[in-house]
């Protein structure tokens, strides 16, 4: 009830001259905007992000207990994945599901940023979005991850008892552009 509150009052002052209300897309409107109620306080406030960020788009299919990319990216994080990769580690997932501990491994060691392939951003309508500023952050990032992606590929492996979950991790893997550094086998 409150959000249908607030997005009536918001149509309602953008309201055309003509008395025209403009008509939002309920699944990708160009602005989200959330309200919270608090014990007689509102905070209203610009979600500048959009989709759930640990969203990485690379992970189409999922198994029956999935592990957020985000999630998975602070385990490695914390474990000191980072500094291991960057010596030439190596990394084995004995129950790697569909992949997403072993594509945000991937991700990390070739310096990739999350959702740099991510094509719409809940900024990008807002008005004080700079474009140009954007687009240069983006560009190096993505210099950022091919350069990465041309050192030799760390050994990232993943095994999986379940027979239905191969494919789609290694679909994950494709999706994510990292075929040449993880590879997924059946096995426990």
């Amino acid at each position: 009830f409150g959000a249908l509150k607030v997005k009536d009052a918001i149509v309602d002052k953008l309201r055309t001259p003509t008395g025209e209300r403009p008509s939002i897309d309920k699944l990708n409107p160009d602005l989200r905007i959330h309200l919270r109620l608090d014990r007689g306080e509102a905070i209203l406030s610009l979600d500048l992000s959009g989709h759930s960020l640990h969203q990485r788009g690379y992970r189409l299919q999922q198994g029956a207990a999935p592990l957020k990319e985000n999630l998975a990216a602070a385990i490695l994080i914390r474990a000191g994945w980072p500094r291991i990769a960057a010596e030439g580690g190596a990394l084995a997932d004995p129950m790697c599901g569909v992949g997403t501990f072993l594509v945000e491994a991937g991700m990390i060691a070739a310096d990739m940023a999350p959702n740099l392939r991510r094509q719409q951003w809940g900024f990008t309508a807002w008005l004080g979005h700079v474009p140009a500023l954007w687009k240069k952050l983006h560009e190096e990032a993505s210099e950022r991850a091919a350069a990465g992606l041309a050192k030799p590929p760390l050994w990232i492996r993943g095994y999986e008892a379940d027979p239905r979950l191969i494919q789609p991790g290694r679909n994950n893997v494709e999706r994510a552009g990292l075929s040449e550094w993880i590879k997924i086998y059946q096995g426990e």
